[in-house]
This record gives C-alpha cells, structure tokens and sequence, in this order.
C-alpha cells in the first residue's frame, strides 16, 4: 500500500499539544478507514522528537564492546533500582546527517574519533507513542584516534569495555536493557564483526 492510500483512510480531526519543551507532546483525536470499510474514531498521544543516531563501536583484535553507563530517570522510575543504563553512544541529530552524527557523538561521549561508520539500519524504537526515528551504526574503533577529555557538556559518563561474550550474557539476564543496545550488540554478534576471546 502506498502512502497516497494510506493517507486516504486517515482523517486527522484535531490536534492539542500538551507539551512542546524538549520534544512535543500531542493528543490527536483522528478517524481510521477499517479494513471492513467502517470507520472508528480514536484518540492517540504522541511524543514528537527529532530523529537520533547510535552507533556501537567494538575492537576485533580484543573482541570487545565499549558502552556508555549513564543515569536513566525513566529506568529508575520504572525499575525501582539504581537507574543506570549501559548503552551505545548516541544523541539527537543536531541539524545534520546521521552519517556525520554518530561520528560526533562517539566522539563526545568515548573519546574514539573515526571518519565514519557503517549503518546497519532505520528504526523506530517505540511506534506506539514516539514518532522518532533512530540510524543505527557499528564502527570498528580498533585504528581510531583516541582523546581522553570526555565526556564533555553536562554528560555523566563512564566508559565500559565489555568481552562481547559478557555483553550477551548482560542481556539475557536483563543487565543491559536499552533496545537500540540490545539491537546493535546482537547484530555484531551474528554478523560476526568480532569474536570471543579464548
């Protein structure tokens, strides 16, 4: 089905923004063209950001991860526990290409500086509630050039390098719980982009 059809089943009736500070929060109220051929009336909230880049670099000659721990308030508020997240590094676009984002972010966040990655895919993390897409890049950091002062900005940061044997045992026992990390890591596995170390 192409967008022109599906745009002809979606009547868009009203729009009351909740929110509009670091993202926009919405409540549209829209009618849906069933398959049936009825018509339903519904009422969706949606977090409206703009699209982000991750990318997980790895080193082949160790056959190791490196993953950013940081502070989650949405972890702590759900989980209960301390709220830290080990997660590739990423941010929002600032104004430019995905390609050059990860690029920068790794940068900012690792202190690995390469000249590019390479994309795995395109992805929406949440459909139910976030209209935000996410690049999702692997970047072998093994020859990259290296800058020890980071983090930079307000970012509290710390830097693990992680066996990727250790990474897939983190998440099956829910240790690592953020899905663009989970996505990446099992991607690299399969791909076989590294191997375990004896």
């Amino acid at each position: 089905m192409s967008h022109s059809d599906l745009a002809e089943r979606v009547r868009i009736e009203d729009t009351q923004t909740i929110s509009d500070t670091w993202a926009t929060f919405r409540r549209y109220a829209f009618s849906w063209l069933r398959t049936d051929g009825s018509w339903t009336d519904l009422t969706q909230e949606v977090l409206e950001h703009r699209d982000g880049a991750a990318v997980l670099p790895y080193s082949t000659n160790r056959g190791t991860v490196f993953l950013v721990r940081q502070f989650r308030l949405p972890i702590f508020l759900r989980d209960g526990d301390h709220g830290l997240s080990l997660e590739v590094p990423g941010g929002l676009l600032d104004g430019e290409a995905p390609d050059d984002a990860v690029v920068r972010e790794l940068a900012e966040e690792t202190g690995f500086r390469i000249d590019r990655a390479l994309q795995v895919f395109t992805g929406y993390m949440a459909p139910t509630l976030v209209a935000q897409r996410m690049h999702l890049y692997v970047a072998d950091v093994d020859a990259a050039v290296t800058n020890s002062s980071v983090p930079e900005e307000t970012e509290d940061l710390e830097v693990v390098e992680i066996p990727i044997e250790t990474a897939m045992l983190l998440i099956a026992r829910g240790e690592i719980r953020d899905a663009k990390t989970i996505l990446l890591i099992q991607h690299a596995r399969l791909a076989g982009l590294l191997k375990p170390q004896p």
